[in-house]
């Protein structure tokens, strides 16, 4: 599957992928958080970043220092999970790297993890919604955030 993008900020994320009147709406709501949104894809990325898809998955995290990593890289960073597929999340950058075990040039330690959950991924690549991971955002708090 293709690799999530973290941008630096919303602004940097419209320059990557097509953002819709829903993807607005949901992106000023709870962005910078756990919140990644498929979209198509505005920029072409190498094949092994797309897997040859014409969306990117795209958040703004809610960490200052993923927000920053991504902003000294130019706005954006090719990113994944710290964790083996199948596997709760790490919570810290110890169990990190004891998941991790190979392939692993840099950990850097910005404390325990904020939350137990991965990130809510949601497709807003055609004209309905697919929540595709539950996450700390709800369906329920999508729903009423787009209702406001």
């Amino acid at each position: 599957k293709p690799l999530p993008l973290i941008c630096s900020s919303m602004e940097i994320a419209k320059r990557i992928v097509k953002f819709n009147p829903t993807a607005e709406k949901l992106a000023e709501k709870f962005w910078p958080g756990p919140l990644m949104m498929i979209l198509p894809n505005k920029i072409d990325y190498p094949i092994w970043v797309t897997h040859g898809k014409k969306t990117l998955g795209v958040r703004v995290p809610g960490s200052d220092i993923s927000r920053k990593l991504a902003e000294l890289s130019g706005g954006v960073l090719v990113s994944t999970s710290a964790n083996k597929s199948g596997t709760n999340p790490p919570l810290t950058a110890e169990e990190a790297m004891n998941q991790l075990t190979h392939g692993i040039d840099v950990v850097v330690d910005g404390g325990p993890s904020m939350g137990q959950l991965p990130s809510t991924i949601i497709d807003l690549s055609s004209t309905e919604i697919w929540i595709e991971r539950s996450g700390p955002i709800t369906s329920t708090m999508i729903m009423e955030a787009l209702r406001a």
